[in-house]
């Protein structure tokens, strides 16, 4: 008798029953759904850093480095890896699009070619892949400076495209940070060979860590890249008041005769058009500077990508319990 008012009851109202099950099944699929793609954003986004080797961390010197300075770095017990290389910031004229010139990585922070290929000799460039929709492979274009002039550390101005690249460093497909040309927003990036550069002395190193373990943004990750950092930085301070000393040394040296000549009333136009210019430089060197930074500062992408990860996670825990809740209130009602 009981089974046949079970079934009665299923036939009368298989239209709630089905509401119900539906309800309960769409609330799993929220929950599963939410609580897995923190982890999968962060697994996925992990293997191109694997694949692109990405650094643990940066350190610019705005004098560069010189050989001594690069072997001081490569000595010391927190570094496992490090390769050096050279940025420069430029304008793509009559587009004012600001873009980061980078010397071309072989093992640390590597860029993946997506479309053509690398470029191999000093008027060749490969543009980030943000700009494959502006631009095409075979296309010529034009860096300049602030003042339509050659950027500073390149060579040349004009550059043909040979491909589309993509890096872990530039994540971000637009405010990938800021920049003293141009508008001062970075809008995109490009490669080009070393060759490319006026100087040998490069003034940007990508750091791999020993001893820090764990996957990206877990704590273990992210604290054992801080105390590198921390241990790093008096180093590289100490670093940065010996440039500034031996800067001015040198400059003083090449002050002294033509102060002396002033002087004495012996300077030519261009002798006091050289002592000018050698004080503009004597005022910058207190400029002189050697940082370090781990990913989350000098790759916002990185940073904002980890954020967005966190907010799903937060998600995750709150917003089932408010779908459950409206879900069992709605069962209550249907069967009420």
């Amino acid at each position: 008798m009981i089974r046949k008012n079970i079934l009665r009851e299923f036939r009368h109202s298989w239209a709630r029953f089905l509401s119900i099950v539906v309800l309960l099944g769409l609330g799993v699929f929220v929950l599963v759904g939410l609580k897995s793609t923190g982890p999968d954003m962060r697994a996925t986004v992990t293997d191109q850093y694997q694949t692109q080797n990405l650094a643990d961390a940066q350190i610019k010197a705005t004098a560069g480095f010189t050989k001594a300075n690069q072997n001081a770095i490569r000595k010391r017990s927190e570094v496992k890896a490090v390769t050096f290389g050279q940025m420069t910031a430029a304008v793509i004229k009559h587009r004012q699009t600001s873009v980061q010139i980078l010397s071309q990585s072989q093992r640390i922070s590597k860029a993946t070619l997506t479309k053509g290929k690398m470029p191999t000799s000093d008027n060749q460039i490969a543009l980030s892949s943000q700009l494959a929709q502006k631009y095409h492979v075979g296309q010529k274009i034009t860096l300049v400076n602030d003042h339509n002039g050659t950027p500073s550390r390149i060579k040349r101005q004009t550059y043909t495209i040979t491909g589309f690249v993509e890096s872990s460093e530039y994540i971000k497909k637009d405010d990938l940070g800021t920049t003293n040309v141009g508008t001062g927003e970075l809008t995109a990036f490009a490669v080009v060979p070393s060759s490319s550069f006026t100087t040998t002395t490069p003034n940007v190193a990508r750091i791999k860590f020993s001893g820090v373990h764990g996957a990206a943004y877990s704590n273990t990750y992210e604290n054992g890249v801080n105390r590198k950092v921390t241990a790093l930085q008096p180093f590289l301070n100490k670093m940065a008041r010996q440039q500034r000393h031996n800067l001015r040394t040198t400059l003083q040296q090449k002050l002294q005769p033509l102060e002396t000549a002033q002087a004495q009333g012996l300077s030519t136009p261009a002798m006091v058009k050289q002592l000018a210019a050698s004080k503009q430089k004597a005022a910058q060197i207190a400029n002189v500077n050697v940082t370090i930074q781990g990913r989350n500062d000098y790759n916002s992408g990185y940073s904002q990508y980890g954020e967005n990860a966190k907010r799903i996670d937060v998600l995750s825990d709150s917003f089932p319990i408010f779908f459950f809740a409206v879900t069992i209130l709605v069962c209550f009602t249907t069967m009420s």
